[in-house]
């Protein structure tokens, strides 16, 4: 029987974040125009894998907008700890 390899190797850098994939910014930035987020109403967004926070911050236009409430899940407790001190994380 013939076995499947992967020809898909790590970065340096996810190898470092413990096997992380992090969305890199740019494609969040074209994913943010899909969505309309309402000002003056509070909308609340879970990101079930949120690692830095940077993604869904992006995503949701956090930054601009204080009526955007964050929370996440994430897994790695080194990284969870790093991100419940971001500001825009709820």
């Amino acid at each position: 029987m013939l076995e499947k390899q992967s020809s898909f190797s790590r970065t340096l850098a996810n190898v470092g974040k413990m096997g992380a994939y992090y969305t890199d910014l740019e494609h969040c930035r074209d994913i943010a125009k899909m969505f309309h987020f309402p000002e003056g109403q509070e909308v609340s967004c879970l990101e079930p894998s949120i690692g830095n926070g940077e993604a869904i911050i992006t995503v949701t236009g956090a930054k601009e907008n204080s009526d955007i409430k964050i929370f996440g899940v994430e897994l790695n407790n080194e990284t969870a700890c790093a991100v419940k001190k971001n500001p825009y994380i709820t």
